[in-house]
């Protein structure tokens, strides 16, 4: 009769991406690291709205895109670069890595996939949360910096 497609199972698909973590640095320079090598998105802007994105907790409305890396374009011109700026960006790392997609959007805002990357920067979100009570009470006390001591690890040296 016909061709028979295979289609995974939702779980089958589940394992597959649990299986596959790429890891985003964002201590340092910036970096993206699959299978003990690094991939480096082709173009500087791409790359940059990429790191941006992992850095925003994954997700920004498009105008904020649109102003911060097309701000010198028009509205139609900047938008159709946003568009084309995903598409390279998933296109690359899902041939790279073999996930896809990796950005996301719909009409108002892009999103990272954050169940395909484990970020570094994540490490200070508990610690990040515990700020706030902690400043509320004193700033430099013992357990705020016994809770720093564990982030330590992640530095890599000077951003940029």
């Amino acid at each position: 009769m016909g061709t028979k497609v295979f289609e995974p199972s939702l779980n089958e698909e589940r394992n597959r991406v649990e299986q596959v973590k790429l890891e985003i640095k964002l201590l340092g320079s910036p970096g993206l690291h699959y299978n003990q090598g690094q991939l480096i998105i082709p173009r500087k802007r791409e790359r940059a709205l990429f790191y941006f994105l992992a850095a925003e907790d994954g997700s920004k409305a498009k105008s904020i895109l649109l102003r911060i890396f097309w701000g010198e374009q028009h509205d139609k011109g900047a938008n159709h670069s946003l568009s084309n700026a995903i598409y390279r960006i998933n296109r690359f790392i899902g041939e790279a890595a073999g996930v896809y997609p990796v950005l996301l959007a719909d009409s108002e805002t892009v999103y990272l996939n954050r169940d395909l990357f484990e970020i570094d920067l994540q490490a200070f979100d508990p610690w990040a949360e515990s700020l706030d009570a902690y400043a509320r009470k004193q700033f430099y006390n013992r357990d705020l910096l016994q809770g720093l001591e564990g982030t330590v690890p992640f530095y890599r040296g000077e951003f940029m």
